[in-house]
């Protein structure tokens, strides 16, 4: 009876699953299985960099895959595996994956647009690692200072921590006075003062088409220069760049195209 028991015990304690915290980062996660990091199908080239940084600073013995959201649905059996671990960029308005595990979530999680929220969850033997923003410009910066200092999380004992912009500015300033010439902060200053050749956002200038977030949803740069909000499947269009997925077919969005999703899904890996 008494090996009976001992067994019992010792096949639970085996099993039991260690809960971590962000405090653990950026060793999150472990050797045993691939982390997928998953950036939204639309979004800008910010979120390709908040990818990247965040990618880079896992330990070398962790397999990592980068991904867009709409991989899952095209490539057979290299597609998202929804089982696995995941980082995910961006909230559940700019990214389908997160949208997928946080289904009921508001666009930013319940923060302000001034914020950015880091959230772990582990779920058994998954983990998923959220960072989302209401600016796609602070979501970069976070990654960036998470990339200069890995170990700015190791006193965060909790699952999820919000930055609001100060704090990403005060964590960044010295850096930024030793390392930005003067050329580059004049041209900050010239995007702000209203002389930008198309749209001007709270951040600088942006390119006639050019996709952007404000307050976690995605918008573009119409051609009167202002910021439109991209439009859902179903909606009416006349210009692909005004759909969500790029796809303006009989002047109705619909989903993207199978190239098109090829080709994002080529650009994800390199």
């Amino acid at each position: 009876m008494k090996k009976l028991t001992y067994l019992i015990l010792f096949i639970l304690l085996s099993s039991t699953v260690i809960a971590a915290d962000l405090s653990d980062f950026p060793r999150l996660f472990t050797e045993h299985k691939p982390v997928q990091s998953v950036k939204g199908y639309t979004q800008s080239v910010r979120h390709v960099q908040t990818s990247m940084n965040i990618l880079s600073i896992l330990p070398r013995n962790i397999e990592t895959i980068n991904r867009i959201d709409r991989d899952r649905i095209d490539l057979g059996p290299d597609s998202i595996n929804l089982e696995g671990d995941f980082i995910l960029i961006g909230g559940p308005c700019q990214n389908q994956i997160t949208k997928h595990f946080y289904p009921n979530a508001d666009c930013l999680f319940g923060i302000t647009d001034e914020d950015t929220i880091i959230k772990f969850e582990q779920r058994g033997q998954q983990r998923i690692l959220v960072i989302a923003s209401g600016s796609d410009e602070d979501l970069f910066k976070v990654s960036e200072l998470i990339k200069s200092n890995p170990k700015i999380l190791e006193d965060v004992n909790k699952s999820e921590v919000i930055l609001d912009r100060k704090q990403i500015k005060e964590e960044r300033e010295p850096e930024e006075e030793n390392k930005i010439p003067d050329e580059i902060e004049d041209e900050v200053v010239t995007k702000k003062s209203g002389k930008c050749s198309a749209c001007e956002s709270e951040y600088g200038c942006l390119d006639f088409h050019e996709v952007t977030s404000i307050n976690g949803k995605p918008f573009y740069c119409a051609d009167n220069a202002k910021l439109a909000q991209q439009r859902d499947v179903g909606e009416a269009c006349k210009l692909n760049h005004e759909c969500i997925f790029n796809n303006c077919d009989n002047e109705v969005c619909g989903k993207a195209s199978c190239w098109r999703r090829f080709v994002l899904w080529v650009k994800s890996i390199f």
